[in-house]
């Protein structure tokens, strides 16, 4: 049931470029900053850094004057953590995504936007032991896009992924990412 959906997620934006191909396509890219959100149970932390700067690249295509289709790549950039018996523990978290994002203009040059989706998150953690998992997981947003020239838009947005768990025999991880990004797309 789940690989049907995922297919149906995949396969849905084709239909709806077949519908309507002279819209506006894009492709962009932004830098983020990124918080992870990492537990560990039965660890103790004694210092946490889930900070993290990272970056995504991203392509898509207006369907509609106010539905657009992207594919995203994004990187969360990594998390510290120093457990009570010293020693660390790194984990990075990186997602290739789909959305589809739903798009308000308020006036000629500035929009509100929200996005809905699905992405294949992937945590790696390196301590002691290394490990790493992939899951598919929901993906939403909210931005604000504006018009800088006729073929170029700046936007800014806060994003948050599911949760994708990685373990290896005892020891479990429960990552999720929330980024507030910002960056240019440029349409053709």
């Amino acid at each position: 049931m789940k690989k049907n959906l995922l297919l149906l997620a995949l396969l849905a934006p084709l239909t709806a470029y077949a519908v309507d191909s002279s819209k506006d396509e894009y492709i962009g890219g932004n830098l983020s900053l990124s918080r992870h959100s990492v537990t560990m149970p039965g660890f103790t932390t004694t210092k946490t850094d889930n900070n993290s700067n990272g970056y995504g690249l991203r392509a898509g295509f207006y369907s509609h004057d106010q539905l657009s289709w992207e594919l995203d790549y994004q990187n969360y950039g990594t998390s510290e953590r120093t457990l009570s018996n010293g020693s660390k523990v790194e984990s990075e978290l990186s997602s290739v995504g789909i959305s589809a994002i739903g798009h308000l203009p308020l006036n000629d040059k500035l929009g509100l936007y929200g996005r809905v989706g699905m992405a294949r998150v992937e945590s790696k953690t390196t301590g002691a032991n290394s490990f790493k998992a992939r899951k598919t997981v929901p993906v939403i947003g909210l931005g604000v896009e504006t018009q800088l020239q006729p073929d170029l838009r700046a936007f800014v947005e806060v994003a948050k992924t599911g949760k994708v768990k990685s373990s290896t025999g005892s020891q479990e991880d429960t990552h999720s990412g929330t980024r507030l990004s910002g960056g240019i797309t440029y349409h053709y």
